[in-house]
């Protein structure tokens, strides 16, 4: 049985941002990430997306549990 591997994906580039120019920018450099995602979900890896402004850290370590 090959082991389950779980890869959090942190979008974390808007953080910083201050109007909407710099969060549009923070998203093109999310999507500039989605190739890997796609070559690592392939692999077999879950891949959970990530924004520590949107969600909780106890909030995604549910969403991974449920997950398995």
């Amino acid at each position: 049985m090959l082991p389950q591997i779980f890869v959090v994906h942190i979008m974390g580039h808007d953080l910083g941002a201050n109007n909407a120019y710099e969060t549009a920018s923070a998203i093109l450099l999310d999507m500039k990430t989605l190739p890997m995602i796609k070559v690592i979900r392939r692999a077999g890896a879950f891949v959970y997306p990530w924004n520590p402004k949107t969600m909780s850290f106890p909030k995604l370590m549910v969403a991974g549990i449920r997950r398995r």
